[in-house]
């Protein structure tokens, strides 16, 4: 049996160790190297014959050409592959679409699913809409005319500029402040897909019958902690903070600062809070 050749073992040791040396030079070195290589390709071609820099050529043009054909066939393949799709979403139809799942579809390409974005500007009202949307529909084509909306007093005017940190924080966790001020409870008939350990603390669920919102009783049970509305009735402003923060996993003190002031906004803005306080 004849013996392998190590040649292009020792070509891919070259090829690597050149590669290693290159990746340690400076800039001076690469322009070095490159200024020498064009002296010595200069120097091969004015050596070269008539008939050299023929096949030369020959073998340049030969070359392109193949990769261009490659590219073409490469491209003409991708192209047939859209409009096959394209044709197929076109004839596709949403009637029961879910038994007759195909995966090889993309049908989030398709129009009836992408909306685009509310981009479209009401010349009338200002209103964003989608590119689709009737028109007239936000405003009746200008014969709908709402009061502007008061400007809100601060704090809560600061919050919602989104320029400080505070409101930038404020903006970007508005939903678990919310929940600090929030009154009622969410609840129905009944709730499906609890988790395992009963808890309905997931991200979405189903509901069936009624939903409606548990105001519960304005003070709070023998041995249980004051939720919800029942928050509102504690005596100080500094222990309402702290049962919120609490509530809602608010330790951070940029948080605890913001929840102060909306504390001291609702005292000073919502009459039914303090309308509620004359319960107590």
């Amino acid at each position: 049996m004849p013996r392998k050749s190590n040649l292009h073992n020792q070509y891919s040791k070259n090829a690597r160790r050149m590669l290693a040396n290159r990746a340690h030079e400076s800039e001076e070195q690469i322009a070095a190297r490159n200024a020498a290589q064009q002296i010595r390709t200069a120097e091969i071609r004015r050596q070269e014959s008539r008939e050299q820099r023929d096949e030369r050529l020959r073998q340049n043009v030969l070359r392109t050409r193949s990769a261009r054909e490659r590219h073409i066939a490469t491209f003409r393949e991708l192209d047939r592959e859209r409009q096959q799709t394209n044709r197929a979403l076109t004839r596709a139809s949403f009637v029961r679409l879910a038994f007759e799942y195909a995966p090889d579809i993309n049908y989030s390409a398709h129009t009836k699913i992408i909306i685009g974005a509310m981009d479209k500007i009401c010349q009338y009202c200002q209103a964003l809409k989608f590119r689709n949307e009737t028109i007239g529909m936000c405003c009746a084509s200008g014969k709908v005319v709402l009061a502007p909306l008061p400007i809100p007093p601060e704090p809560l005017k600061s919050f919602l500029a989104g320029e400080s940190d505070d409101s930038k924080l404020f903006l970007r966790k508005t939903r678990k402040f919310n929940s600090c001020f929030q009154m009622t409870s969410f609840g129905a008939t009944k709730i499906c897909d609890l988790t395992s350990d009963g808890n309905n603390f997931v991200t979405t669920f189903k509901i069936q019958g009624q939903v409606y919102h548990k105001i519960g009783s304005l003070m709070p049970m023998p041995n249980d902690d004051q939720k919800f509305l029942q928050i509102y009735f504690m005596g100080s402003c500094e222990e309402r903070e702290t049962t919120r923060c609490l509530h809602n996993f608010i330790e951070q003190a940029e948080e605890r600062a913001i929840v102060e002031s909306l504390e001291n906004f609702f005292e000073n803005y919502n009459w039914r809070l303090n309308f509620h306080r004359c319960f107590r």
